[in-house]
């Protein structure tokens, strides 16, 4: 949940934390448009970038099993999944709300 916050775009298409849209641009070589396939390999290789910033157990784990999957249609492991959830949750709320910003659910 550490990273959805920092993830958020802002109604002007910045982000909350402007420095991870660039290492997300850098992990997925500048492309445009990409297929599910590339927005998979793009997130191992940001999670890989911030896992080196920041070695959480939590994204050891979730590279572990998306390392784990065959490719991004195999992702049917439990991190992946919770992250689904928390997002869901968090995007339900409304955009000023704390939750929505900074949310701290596990």
């Amino acid at each position: 949940m550490s990273l959805l916050p920092s993830m958020l775009f802002w109604d002007d298409k910045s982000t909350a934390d402007p420095a991870i849209w660039g290492e997300w641009v850098e992990a997925i070589n500048n492309k445009k448009k990409l297929t599910k396939q590339e927005a998979f390999n793009g997130m191992i290789k940001f999670l890989e970038m911030y896992y080196m910033l920041a070695p959480y157990s939590y994204i050891k784990t979730l590279l572990d099993e998306m390392y784990s999957a065959k490719n991004c249609d195999d992702i049917q492991v439990s991190t992946v999944k919770q992250w689904n959830i928390h997002l869901k949750e968090v995007l339900l709320e409304p955009k000023d709300s704390k939750v929505y910003l900074w949310s701290t659910r596990e």
